[in-house]
């Protein structure tokens, strides 16, 4: 199971109105569109900021989604999906291998995606905005 990072619009409380109010008004498909939109900033970010490694798994593994409350989108997130991604972000103590007891050494944490995350958000903030905008006068188009 990778870490992940929530787009959290309590912070964005003007954005997060508009968004729940639209939801009443144009359905919740436009919505969920709009939380996407920033999610994809963000994952470009986290991607940015992921080590390489010798697979580039930690990197190719950023997902995008969003997450419903019932029927209605509640946010998106990004997170890595790389099994081993959490090893990575949190880091580990000094590990020994089973069998032989050799040591295997200790990681030191790598907070990637926090990293990604803290410098896509204003990015992803203009992109849900921008998104918002263009999906609610397409449905306005629609309904006239």
């Amino acid at each position: 199971m990778g870490a992940r990072f929530d787009i959290d619009t309590s912070e964005l409380e003007q954005l997060g109105r508009r968004l729940y109010r639209a939801q009443e008004e144009f359905g919740a498909r436009s919505v969920e569109k709009v939380f996407v939109a920033g999610a994809r900033k963000l994952r470009k970010h986290i991607r940015r900021e992921a080590p390489k490694g010798p697979t580039g798994n930690l990197r190719k593994r950023v997902k995008a989604k969003t997450y419903k409350r019932g029927q209605r989108p509640r946010g998106a997130y990004a997170w890595s999906a790389a099994r081993h991604a959490h090893l990575n972000i949190r880091g580990t103590q000094e590990r020994f291998h089973e069998k032989s007891g050799k040591s295997v050494g200790r990681m030191t944490p790598n907070p990637f995606v926090d990293r990604g995350a803290s410098a896509g958000m204003p990015e992803a903030i203009a992109e849900m905005d921008k998104k918002a905008t263009e999906l609610f006068i397409q449905d306005l188009k629609k309904t006239r």
